[in-house]
């Protein structure tokens, strides 16, 4: 349900034009993979020192899948 309703925003940009022409599905699925991975990690580890660098690379992510350049 969360996947389907990150799909529907990112097809509501896509529409709108704020977002660049890609798989809703996909990028919706790779976001929720995401979250689930990082709070698995979150609750498994002692330390907190990845988390910027996740944010950031995710960040990237989304400038090359998603936004409109």
């Amino acid at each position: 349900m969360f996947e389907e309703y990150i799909a529907s925003l990112i097809q509501e940009g896509m529409n709108d034009g704020v977002f660049q022409s890609c798989n809703p599905s996909t990028v919706a699925a790779m976001t929720t993979l995401l979250a689930n991975g990082a709070l698995v990690r979150r609750t498994t580890r002692d330390n907190d020192d990845w988390i910027d660098d996740v944010r950031k690379e995710f960040q990237r992510y989304r400038e090359q899948c998603v936004y409109e350049n």
